[in-house]
Formats: C-alpha cells, sequence, structure tokens
C-alpha cells in the first residue's frame, strides 16, 4: 500500500483525474446507455453485472465492453448529442 505523502504526490503530478460517477451522479449507467444505442446493449449489460457483483476487475470488463461496443469518435459525438445528462435528484 503507498504511502499517503506517494498518494498526495500522485494527485499533485496528474495531469488529469477520472472519476466514475455513473449510477451516483448521473442516474444512467452510461456505458450500457452507450451500448444500448449502438444495438449490443443485451451483451455489455451482462458484463456491467459481472463486474459489479465482483466477479471480474473494473479493468476487465470495461476492456471487454468496450471490445463489444467498438465506439468510434462519429459514434460518441452522436450518442451525447442524442442523450442529454440526466443528474440524480438533488445534485445541480
Amino acid at each position: 500500500m503507498a504511502s499517503k505523502e506517494a498518494v498526495k504526490a500522485c494527485w499533485r503530478q496528474a495531469q488529469a483525474v477520472c472519476f466514475d460517477v455513473d449510477s451516483t451522479v448521473c442516474v444512467d449507467e452510461g456505458i450500457d446507455e452507450l451500448a444500448a444505442f449502438c444495438g449490443v446493449s443485451d451483451q455489455v449489460k451482462e458484463l456491467t453485472n459481472k463486474a459489479m457483483g465482483g466477479s471480474m476487475t473494473f479493468r476487465e470488463a470495461l476492456t471487454q465492453r468496450l471490445n463489444i461496443i467498438q465506439p468510434t469518435q462519429q459514434k460518441l459525438v452522436e450518442f451525447v448529442n442524442s442523450h442529454p445528462q440526466t443528474l440524480s435528484l438533488g445534485v445541480k
């Protein structure tokens, strides 16, 4: 386990930080919504459930789901433009 100082140093040196806010800040599970948009919902939801149940790592599940979805930049833009954000109750 990294020391508190090592963790702080890592944060200070990071060029970007990403947080998973799906199903917490946002109502939807974004990757499942993208999968539905791309027509591969059932396969991706199964992997999402496995990952959330702890039977595979987040990295494994994400890699497999993206391999199924095969998102392109154009598909992502179309998806974002056609799916407005839905924030959880109480989130501004």
